[in-house]
């Protein structure tokens, strides 16, 4: 008989908790490309910026310029938040690992019980037989 390992339910709550910090993982990966990609199109543009008038060209250089300052600090919080969300899945996944290990061992315990209960039924009939023959 196989006894029932009574961290099930943790078992399923862990691998649940998992995959949504892999999904928060992913999405991220994601936020953190797309600020990458937007802090480019802003560096870019304020490399293209119109050249001329110093008065006439200042303020369209300006607001390039705080655009791109703006791009670098949302970059940097999407960093923050990746790292952030690696952390959390890390975690999830080593206590997941924990709790499979758990089970692993309860089922070696469990195959362990049964395997000493068959021997002795085993010895049990050999000792029954060995009184019936003498």
């Amino acid at each position: 008989m196989k006894k029932r390992f009574r961290l099930d339910a943790v078992l399923r709550v862990a691998r649940i908790r998992e995959r949504q910090a892999e999904k928060g993982l992913a999405e991220s990966l994601r936020d953190e490309r797309k600020a990458e990609e937007a802090l480019q199109e802003r560096t870019h543009a304020y490399e293209a910026r119109p050249t001329g008038n110093f008065h006439e060209t200042q303020p369209v250089g300006e607001l390039r310029a705080r655009a791109v300052q703006d791009a670098a600090e949302a970059r940097r919080h999407a960093e923050e938040q990746l790292e952030a969300a690696r952390d959390s899945w890390l975690s999830a996944t080593r206590h997941r690992r924990a709790v499979e290990e758990l089970e692993d061992r309860h089922l070696a315990a469990s195959a362990m019980i049964a395997a000493r209960a068959s021997q002795r039924a085993l010895d049990d009939m050999a000792r029954a037989r060995k009184r019936r023959d003498a």
